[in-house]
């Protein structure tokens, strides 16, 4: 796709300017930073959307982390409300993030933060989806970057936006392209929830076998005295570098310098068994051998408070010979693949993750260190108990990672076809497509 390329016929060249809705306040910015900040934040309220709940084209909208304001400060910032298909881009900071209110979101609406702006077209012009793919695509999140009028921090302003150029194609071609790129999302979208339940559903056996110790045949298990909590007769507490069922493989993979960091779930280098999971990728083939993830390994980010966890199974093969992982995660291998269910969900309890917050360390970025994991501690069950729990979650495990490798390959499809689509080389005005409603 090329911004400055023929266009196909019937589609005009146009700025965001021209597809703005008609009236004064379609195209605006976020408020003046003495309007708006922590000292206005409450617990509950109107939502106000920032930086973490846009992507860079990952996805359309993240519906949750936010802080809220009350309804009388929303009022007074009512130029700056979101509403459903409106369009939000970050102004200050990452360049290049995009988002589209859905038409069914959680809240009735939002505010937008002082680092945003906010693009509401008119819909007899321009569908707002069809926009938004189009501003997530490669060439227009470089083209955005490349406005950068900023010095310490990027930057854009509301002029920028509204010269930002669009390729238009008539309104039924737009909505086809839309339905066409959003049936691969709505897919990812349904598998993700799959996912999420799949991630429930083992924790909720972990919480039952290893936390309230009611696992099978508990009744007939005596308990006894350990040196943090009592825990049944024959079961360990130890720092979870001695587990014998756990090999500590962190030193097994090297970082590489010339990588390029993703904190979302659109690269396919590595498959993340939690929802919104990170990922690495090059941006360029690295030059010297690398080591990879071994299989039957779990890996987690070593930052505070950062719930992020990779596992890599012959499941997911394919993907762990193309991924290498930064220093920032930190890993153990399972010594017999029947421990592997267990170590999953060891290092994915909030018990663990508790312990790795509390020993972090560090002035600017509190991160674990291999001294501090080694101050961890976690549950050594019985070889007998651990294998059974395997065999109840592993069914559970091997799905997720089915769906995980799925995605991947839906969201390399959207991502070949979105650049087509949204060009013309692929012209689907004569394709017969039953588009519904508009897509959300």
């Amino acid at each position: 796709m090329s911004l400055d390329g023929q266009s196909p016929a019937g589609w005009r060249k146009v700025t965001a300017d021209d597809v703005k809705a008609p009236y004064k306040s379609s195209v605006v910015s976020g408020p003046f930073g003495s309007n708006i900040g922590k000292r206005f934040f409450v617990d509950a309220g109107v939502p106000l959307i920032r930086g973490n709940n846009l992507t860079l084209g990952d996805k359309k909208f993240i519906d949750d982390g936010f802080v809220f304001i009350t309804e009388e400060k929303a009022y007074e910032l009512r130029n700056c409300e979101a509403l459903p298909g409106d369009l939000i881009f970050t102004a200050a900071g990452t360049l290049g993030q995009v988002g589209i209110i859905p038409n069914f979101p959680k809240y009735p609406r939002y505010i937008i933060s002082n680092k945003q702006l906010r693009l509401r077209c008119d819909p007899s012009i321009a569908l707002a989806l069809y926009l938004y793919y189009w501003f997530a695509s490669d060439q227009m999140r470089q083209y955005i970057i490349n406005q950068n009028t900023g010095a310490s921090v990027p930057l854009i302003t509301l002029g920028h936006l509204r010269s930002f150029p669009i390729h238009l194609p008539p309104l039924p071609t737009q909505r086809k392209i839309a339905a066409i790129l959003s049936a691969y999302d709505d897919l990812i979208e349904h598998n993700m929830r799959r996912i999420k339940i799949l991630e429930e559903m083992a924790q909720l056996i972990y919480q039952e076998w290893f936390v309230k110790f009611r696992f099978p045949g508990h009744e007939n298990v005596r308990m006894a005295e350990s040196e943090m909590w009592p825990i049944p007769e024959g079961w360990k507490v130890r720092n979870v570098t001695d587990m014998p069922c756990f090999r500590f493989v962190c030193e097994n993979v090297m970082p590489y310098e010339g990588m390029k960091r993703y904190f979302a779930t659109a690269d396919v280098r590595g498959i993340e068994i939690v929802g919104e999971g990170v990922t690495y990728t090059f941006e360029k083939k690295p030059s010297r051998a690398q080591k990879q993830p071994p299989a039957d390994s779990v890996w987690f980010a070593r930052m505070k408070d950062t719930y992020k966890v990779l596992v890599f199974t012959d499941a997911n093969e394919r993907w762990a010979k193309e991924c290498m992982l930064s220093s920032g995660f930190a890993g153990f291998q399972a010594s017999d693949r029947g421990w592997l269910g267990y170590l999953y969900c060891t290092i994915k309890s909030d018990a663990f993750h508790e312990g790795k917050n509390r020993y972090c360390t560090g002035a600017t970025q509190m991160s674990l260190t291999n001294e501090g994991l080694k101050r961890i501690q976690v549950l050594a069950p019985d070889h007998r108990t651990a294998i059974a729990f395997n065999q109840l979650t592993a069914p559970g495990v091997n799905e997720i990672l089915v769906l995980q490798a799925l995605n991947a390959v839906l969201r390399r499809t959207r991502d070949l076809l979105l650049p087509k689509l949204i060009s013309g080389e692929l012209d689907v005005s004569g394709l017969n497509i039953d588009i519904g409603e508009e897509p959300a």
